[in-house]
């Protein structure tokens, strides 16, 4: 469910439910976002291509993205 816009507290398909008991704002443990010292910048057009590139990879035969957990 990945790429839809804003915060998913519940997703409900034919066979799952899965949904958002708690979410907690005030943290009294603060997390720092560290910026990124590695990597390459690179314009929106060029994200969506790898982006695409990606996602064609796994997908199998018919066209579907397959999730496994490797063991």
């Amino acid at each position: 469910y990945f790429g839809l816009p804003g915060l998913i507290l519940e997703i409900n398909d034919e066979r799952n439910v899965i949904l958002c008991t708690k979410v907690n704002l005030n943290a009294k443990v603060q997390t720092k976002i560290k910026v990124p010292n590695s990597g390459k910048k690179v314009t929106s057009v060029e994200f969506d291509k790898i982006q695409k590139t990606k996602t064609d990879s796994m997908k199998n035969e018919d066209g579907v993205i397959i999730f496994s957990e490797e063991k």
